[in-house]
């Protein structure tokens, strides 16, 4: 008796949801949830159940979609607020003050930057050693000094003409008896500070103030 309830109820259940596949879409995600849970316990019969699940399916690609897109805007947003800061910031920052000074060893900087972005085709203004001293890099294993790194901040023009200024940190190579090549390794701490840029857009005119 129990047997035949049962085969009863299953019957009963896919006649329904045969007949109401057609009207899924004005059920709501939690019903059309449910319903899937139903067929699942049922062992996923297939007529009755494939477009319960394809349902299912697309409303949480839709879902997905729309999650993706309001992160997309968000994104948008934080962006935009960034530019909008950075092109205030433009008219007001300059250069900041030399740690060392050091005309040969600034021109080796601004020839490292440009090289490690030279798909950028960018134009060498001005740089700035702001480390008041070198720091000894050594050879992990015999510990000779291999090289010295530094932070400074240099300024490019792009070929659109905006100039920007961006903090750097180089190492010179030590062959032994002197420092020879210089190169960019990583951007360094934000100029100025406030910042939220690498590459933070100056006035042309402020670069050499």
């Amino acid at each position: 008796m129990n047997i035949l309830l049962k085969y009863i109820f299953m019957f009963s259940f896919f006649s329904i949801l045969v007949v109401n596949c057609a009207s899924l879409s004005t059920l709501s995600d939690s019903e059309v949830e449910a319903r899937l849970e139903n067929c699942k316990s049922l062992g996923m019969p297939e007529i009755p159940c494939r477009e319960v699940a394809n349902e299912f399916g697309r409303r949480k690609q839709a879902e997905y979609k729309r999650e993706k897109e309001a992160e997309a805007l968000e994104d948008q947003k934080i962006q935009n607020e960034k530019d909008a800061k950075s092109i205030e910031m433009a008219k007001t920052i300059k250069m900041p003050p030399a740690g060392m000074v050091d005309p040969n060893l600034s021109k080796q900087m601004l020839e490292a930057y440009s090289a490690a972005f030279s798909e950028e085709k960018l134009t060498s203004m001005r740089a700035v050693i702001v480390s008041k001293s070198f720091s000894p890099i050594r050879h992990e294993i015999s510990g000779i000094i291999i090289a010295r790194g530094f932070a400074g901040v240099v300024a490019m023009k792009r070929p659109n003409g905006e100039c920007f200024v961006a903090s750097t940190y180089y190492e010179q190579v030590y062959d032994g008896q002197k420092y020879t090549n210089v190169y960019f390794k990583r951007y360094s701490t934000a100029w100025p500070p406030e910042s939220t840029k690498y590459q933070q857009l100056i006035d042309c005119n402020h670069v050499y103030k």
